[in-house]
């Protein structure tokens, strides 16, 4: 049976805990790869699930609700159901998440039906839009624990392709070879967030930290591709396993700072709440932080601008010598024609005349 992360057991009751590895048995029987997110996005996930099934302990499996159920809910429903009944503390402006992360791959494989008041099926764009149970699925779930729940199973999996199968079908598609600064080689799954993955190690790195050591990649299908769990202890990374892990983590020697790089195709923008998260998760490190996040254009980039937290800075792919700083007077001065920035390719400190500091206007 899959298990739940250490954090989750120091505040959950055994029935609750119960509940969550519950869930996630069932979802593994279905299909879901459990290696895909992590320890702590799978209890999410299983929590998320409950919601969902309007399953808090006490109940039974066999009072799991789904669409024919006409039972619905929202994303904000499902972390007041969480926070409620499972110890959570999540805040109601992490309802994007819910969407994105928690429901990403019980959505993906259609054992959740986004869907409207009258419980037809709608884009996930829809406003009107609540999420269900699809009622094959509301079987296995009710089924759970009894005789018959082998049976339930093994019929709902003839009746719809499992996603851990998929995925693993795709693995066997052209995959993205990257070349790490050491020389050595990893392979991504095709994708076009692992597209920009490559771009960030092969063509950033190159262009603003050589001298840099990479400690994490994760891509799209595995969260720990790469990942020096040694080298990451030493410089003050703490309880990784329990952690929602950015998408590289680069170390450069020279400066002593560590690089943050968040990689958005569909969702993942560094904002001020994910960097309140990535601090807890450096509260033993001493090296100053440079927080990235990147793009594969600037289309992409226009849906996110807004939500980019100040103090962090942004990279395109197709302008790979350009930077955007949502960074203030730091970098404001005057552009000289021909003479390069020294934040590029460069660990030395400026050798031009710096700015004068800004003064207050006076009114």
């Amino acid at each position: 049976m899959p298990t739940l992360p250490k954090s989750a057991k120091s505040v959950k009751t055994p029935e609750v805990r119960t509940l969550i590895s519950g869930m996630l048995d069932i979802l593994q029987a279905v299909g879901i790869p459990m290696d895909v997110m992590g320890i702590r996005a799978n209890g999410r996930m299983a929590m998320a699930m409950l919601a969902i099934a309007d399953l808090s302990p006490g109940k039974s499996w066999a009072q799991a609700k789904g669409i024919l159920e006409k039972h619905r809910v929202g994303t904000r429903d499902i972390i007041l159901f969480d926070n409620l009944h499972f110890g959570e503390n999540i805040n109601l402006s992490s309802y994007d998440d819910v969407k994105r992360r928690d429901l990403l791959l019980p959505e993906n494989s259609n054992l959740v039906l986004a869907v409207n008041p009258r419980f037809e099926i709608v884009a996930t764009n829809d406003p009107t839009r609540k999420y269900t149970m699809e009622a094959n699925f509301a079987d296995v779930v009710r089924a759970y624990g009894s005789a018959n729940w082998p049976q339930c199973v093994a019929d709902f999996r003839k009746l719809q392709p499992s996603l851990k199968e998929d995925l693993n079908k795709a693995r066997g598609l052209v995959r993205v070879p990257v070349k790490l600064p050491t020389g050595e080689e990893l392979v991504f799954e095709p994708g076009e967030h692992n597209q920009l993955q490559k771009a960030i190690i092969e063509d950033f790195l190159a262009l603003y930290v050589p001298h840099c050591e990479v400690l994490y990649v994760g891509d799209a299908v595995d969260k720990a591709l790469y990942r020096l769990d040694d080298r990451l202890g030493e410089l003050g990374f703490k309880d990784l396993a329990h952690e929602d892990l950015p998408d590289v983590i680069v170390y450069d020697k020279v400066r002593d700072w560590i690089f943050i790089i968040e990689a958005v195709h569909s969702f993942g923008a560094i904002s001020e709440i994910r960097v309140r998260e990535i601090k807890r998760l450096m509260a033993g490190c001493s090296q100053d932080v440079v927080y990235v996040t990147a793009f594969l254009n600037r289309k992409a980039f226009q849906k996110w601008s807004a939500k980019i937290a100040w103090e962090t800075e942004v990279w395109i792919a197709d302008n790979p010598e350009h930077m955007i700083h949502y960074n203030g007077d730091k970098f404001l001065g005057p552009h000289k024609p021909g003479v390069q920035s020294t934040i590029r390719n460069s660990a030395e400190p400026a050798r031009t005349k710096p700015a004068p500091p800004l003064t207050p206007l006076g009114f």
